[in-house]
């Protein structure tokens, strides 16, 4: 689906007074994702569904705070706030007003600052000189900003593979390039969750492997937190540093589930057996230590990403 045809679907919804959501397609293969397991597909469409949800909630009243995700079942409230981030965005940079500002603290501010930079992912436009702008108002979790522009790079602009896709991101320098890489890593569990061995064999193709697995790991929890035997069971099988790297992202998508979502989190948790609630446990002492070392840090984002990658056996 295209942006100019996702545009006009909003109009029209808008015109009609649709629900919001509703008309938007949320089938996988819409967004080239050919997925065949059941569950797979009903999770990515459930993601879709909240997402585009909140992404037109937003857009329609882009100058008053957006409605709660009311309807949208608490696994898929991260994906509402992020796609609302989305839809003020277009509605913004539509009447010529800079990307919104998301600082750390508020709401749901790490979905929404990578919603920013998914706003600007889909643009065909966009240019390195603008993300930073963006990244900029967000403060020092601004580095979310290119992250979310590689997860839409990913999601509605791939290109085939993973070595035609990432082309897109090569304007980009330094920690932006990596942060965007981390997005991408995410998008590829979305096209390739119910056969992940074949995603990780695209993967091993790039220069970019380790970033890409990081990004893999944390879209496997963060997707499937209510599963986490998926993504540990697929850790326990990777080579070493592509493990290491895996988990990395296991345990950030843990972070964010329990600092938006601690109720939620604990509940689920609670469901899965002891043996996932000690690993869960030990990656989020592990991820929390991070934080407290380096939230105020104006580079927070990549330096938490590397304190989460030491693991619990270096802690």
């Amino acid at each position: 689906m295209t942006l100019f045809s996702m545009i006009l679907r909003l109009v029209r919804n808008g015109i009609l007074g649709k629900p919001a959501g509703e008309g938007l397609p949320t089938s996988p293969e819409k967004y080239g994702m050919p997925l065949s397991e059941p569950r797979a597909k009903e999770r990515t469409e459930g993601v879709l569904r909240a997402f585009f949800t909140g992404m037109e909630r937003a857009a329609r009243r882009p100058w008053s705070v957006t409605p709660e995700p009311e309807g949208t079942p608490p696994l898929f409230h991260p994906f509402y706030w992020e796609g609302a981030a989305m839809g003020h965005t277009l509605a913004r940079l539509a009447t010529f007003r800079p990307a919104p500002a998301v600082l750390r603290g508020e709401p749901y501010s790490l979905m929404r600052a990578i919603g920013v930079g998914f706003a600007l992912g889909v643009l065909p436009f966009c240019r390195p000189a603008g993300l930073a702008r963006a990244a900029r108002r967000c403060g020092n979790i601004g580095l979310l900003v290119p992250d979310g522009f590689g997860f839409a790079t990913g999601m509605f602009r791939w290109r085939g593979s993973v070595g035609t896709t990432v082309k897109r991101l090569e304007k980009l320098d330094g920690l932006e390039r990596s942060a965007a890489l981390n997005g991408l890593g995410r998008s590829l569990w979305f096209r390739f969750m119910d056969r992940p061995s074949e995603g990780l064999r695209e993967m091993r193709g790039s220069k970019d492997l380790l970033p890409l697995v990081g990004g893999f790991g944390l879209a496997a929890a963060f997707t499937f937190t209510d599963e986490l035997s998926r993504g540990y069971d697929l850790a326990a099988s990777l080579p070493a540093d592509e493990k290491r790297w895996f988990e990395k992202g296991m345990r950030i998508a843990l972070f964010v589930r329990r600092h938006h979502q601690e109720p939620f989190l604990r509940e689920i948790l609670l469901e899965q057996g002891e043996e996932i609630q000690r690993r869960a446990g030990e990656d989020l002492k592990v991820a929390y230590e991070a934080y407290a070392a380096t939230c105020e840090d104006t580079l927070y984002i990549p330096r938490f990403h590397e304190r989460c990658l030491l693991g619990p056996a270096q802690e």
